[in-house]
């Protein structure tokens, strides 16, 4: 049947459970980073609020509020528009959907929340939006291939000719963040 063709080419098969998942995490840690952002606030008028342990510090404070909003937030909800918009504008599905909840599984618990302990025991770089350790950094890197993997190849996968420049931009941005990001 052709209609029946033309109906599952409009409808390629969208990851839902992933969606909400990241959806959720992004939601948990805006909220998380928010209280971080509030509580940096309220230091920098009243520096003896909560006490002086080191890790209620201004300083470990801001950077687990700046790098909750890139990573967590932001990186999230990056993630859950890849999950929707890759497979639109491929008409495929995403590479592998256990490949997706390793992806999931690392990002949040790799990244986020280690990246935020660490930084509250003393333990970042001093860079600025790039606080989060070494070694977290290490995750974001396997993070950033596996998303290559994920989503650049269900795009490449098709014909070229017929790819939206909206996928072309996700491909480059995909590949570009892959290598610059350990340079950085």
């Amino acid at each position: 049947d052709a209609a029946a063709a033309t109906t599952n080419l409009n409808k390629p098969p969208i990851s839902s459970g992933l969606i909400k998942a990241h959806g959720l995490a992004a939601l948990v840690t805006l909220l998380i980073s928010a209280l971080f952002g509030l509580l940096v606030s309220i230091k920098m008028h009243h520096p003896d609020f909560a006490g002086n342990d080191a890790w209620l510090t201004w300083g470990r404070l801001r950077y687990n509020h700046t790098q909750g909003k890139f990573f967590g937030w932001l990186g999230n909800a990056f993630l859950m528009f890849l999950y929707y918009a890759v497979p639109k504008l491929s008409l495929r599905p995403v590479t592998n959907k256990q490949l997706g909840w390793c992806l999931f599984a690392l990002w949040n618990f790799a990244v986020v929340l280690p990246g935020w302990l660490l930084v509250l025991a003393g333990f970042s770089q001093p860079l600025e939006w790039g606080e989060f350790p070494l070694i977290v950094d290490a995750f974001v890197v396997i993070s950033f291939i596996m998303m290559i993997v994920q989503f650049a190849f269900p795009l490449l996968k098709g014909k070229l000719s017929h790819l939206y420049v909206s996928g072309w931009y996700i491909i480059g941005s995909l590949f570009f963040t892959a290598l610059a990001y350990p340079v950085g």
